[in-house]
Parts: structure tokens; C-alpha cells; sequence
């Protein structure tokens, strides 16, 4: 709850920890293919298809900033040390 409470803070610190040497590809790689997906017309369930089409959307693109989050954390607590 209080990745919420300090929203506008958070995703500050994720786009730093994007741009950082030190963040992990595969965290990088993982945050870009959630986001190509989301907004790519090819999809593995047609959007066209009410509710499961926008549905697939969504899980992948919450799985990526999920895997992002947790792949970041290390990073995202020492920038938000050093008050970035």
C-alpha cells in the first residue's frame, strides 16, 4: 500500500532505475516487451473479443512493471536514499 501512497515518488524513482547502469537487461528487456505488448495490435487473446480481449492486456502489462518492481528494489531504495 504504500507503493500507492507515494505514487508520483515511485514512478520517479522506476523511470531513474530504468535509465541506471546497474538496473538488470533482463528487468529492462522485461519492461519493454510488457509495454510493446500493451499497445502492439497483435494479441494472444483479439481484442476484439469483449472483456478477455483487453483482459490479456492488462496481465501482461501488470506481470512486466510487477517483475520491474521487484527486479529494481535494490536500486529504486538507494536513489531513493540519495534523494534523486
Amino acid at each position: 500500500m504504500s507503493f500507492i501512497n507515494n505514487l508520483p515518488r515511485n514512478i520517479q524513482l522506476l523511470w531513474l532505475a530504468f535509465f541506471d547502469k546497474q538496473t538488470p537487461l533482463w528487468a529492462k528487456i522485461v519492461a519493454m516487451l510488457g509495454l510493446f505488448y500493451g499497445l502492439s495490435p497483435l494479441d494472444f487473446i483479439p481484442d476484439a473479443l469483449p472483456i478477455f480481449g483487453q483482459m490479456d492486456d492488462i496481465a501482461v502489462i501488470i506481470s512486466a512493471i510487477l517483475l520491474f518492481v521487484r527486479g529494481t528494489k535494490a536500486i529504486r531504495e538507494r536513489l531513493n536514499r540519495n534523494g534523486n
